[in-house]
C-alpha cells in the first residue's frame, strides 16, 4: 500500500481598504509569483516588481522562508514579517511620515504553521541617501540637514526604525527651491516607543553607515536640531557603531566569511 503525503495549504490575506481594487491580484500573487514579475532583488528576501496594468507597477516583496522556531512565533505569538511591515507603513502614513503605499500583505500556511509571507507596496524608485557617500554631490549639505530632519520627525513621533541603514532612506529633490522630500522602507524590523530617550534615539543611528563622516556630519545635524551636545552624542553613536562592527566581525571569522560581505 502506498502513502501519500498531504499538506494542508492555506492563505491569510490582509488588503488596504482604500485599495481593494487590488483583491483579485494580491488573491492570485502566491501562486503566480514564480512565475511572473520582474526581479528587481534576489538576496536573503527576494523583490520583484509587477505590473496592474501597463502604468501601475506595484512592488512585491518575499521573505525569505522561516525556520522552525520562527514559523511556531509568525503562527501563535507575533506578526510576521510582511504583516509588521504592512501595519506599521499604514501607521507612518497615518502619522505624516512618507513611505510607499502599503497595498496587501499575504501569508501562507502549510498545516497549522506560517510558511511564507509577502508584502505588497506601490513603487517609490527615487534614490537613496546612499548618495551622501558622493563627497562632491552639490547639495550633500542639504541633504545631510534633511536626513536628520527626518529622523527628528520619526523620533518625535515615537518611530524607532530597525534598519536605518542609508538604503532605506529615499529622497527627491528639488532645485528650483532647494526642497527636499524624504521616504523609509524596509519597516518590519522597527518599533513604536512613546517618547523615546536620548539615548534610545542615538542608538538609532548605528546602523546608519560604517562611513565615520558621514556618521559624524547626520548625527551632529541631528543634535543640534534637537538641543542636545554635539560631540557628545556623536562621542556616543561613534562608540556604539565600533562595538557594533566588533560584534558582527568575530560572528563573521566564526562563520568563515569575510566581513566586507556585511560591510559592502
Amino acid at each position: 500500500m502506498r502513502f501519500e503525503r498531504v499538506y494542508l495549504m492555506k492563505t491569510t490575506i490582509q488588503v488596504n481598504p482604500k485599495y481593494d481594487d487590488i483583491s483579485s491580484f494580491v488573491y492570485a500573487l502566491s501562486e503566480q509569483y514564480d512565475k511572473d514579475g520582474e526581479v528587481i532583488y534576489n538576496g536573503r528576501n527576494q523583490v520583484k516588481r509587477f505590473f496592474l496594468n501597463e502604468d501601475q507597477p506595484v512592488i512585491v516583496k518575499r521573505y525569505k522562508k522561516p525556520n522552525f522556531i520562527q514559523r511556531v512565533a509568525y503562527s501563535f505569538f507575533k506578526p510576521n514579517k510582511a504583516e509588521r511591515a504592512f501595519e506599521y507603513a499604514i501607521r507612518l502614513k497615518s502619522l505624516g511620515i512618507d513611505t510607499p503605499l502599503p497595498l496587501a500583505c499575504i501569508t501562507t500556511w502549510h498545516g497549522a504553521l506560517v510558511y511564507q509571507y509577502y508584502f505588497i507596496s506601490s513603487e517609490d524608485n527615487r534614490p537613496s541617501c546612499l548618495d551622501l557617500m558622493d563627497k562632491n554631490l552639490s547639495y550633500r549639505e542639504g541633504l545631510v540637514e534633511a536626513l536628520a530632519n527626518f529622523f527628528v520627525k520619526m523620533h518625535q513621533a515615537g518611530f524607532l526604525h530597525g534598519d536605518t541603514n542609508l538604503t532605506n532612506f529615499l529622497y527627491s529633490y528639488s532645485p528650483q527651491n532647494n526642497l527636499f522630500s524624504l521616504a523609509t522602507i524596509d519597516l518590519n524590523r522597527s518599533t513604536f516607543v512613546a517618547n523615546p530617550s536620548k539615548k534610545e534615539c542615538l542608538l538609532n543611528f548605528v546602523r546608519l553607515s560604517h562611513n565615520r563622516e558621514i556618521l559624524q556630519l547626520v548625527v551632529g545635524a541631528y543634535a543640534r536640531l534637537r538641543g542636545w551636545d554635539v560631540k557628545e552624542s556623536i562621542d556616543f553613536v561613534v562608540e556604539h557603531v565600533g562595538r557594533f562592527e566588533r560584534k558582527k566581525a568575530r560572528s563573521y571569522r566564526l562563520k568563515g566569511r569575510p566581513l566586507e560581505e556585511w560591510m559592502k
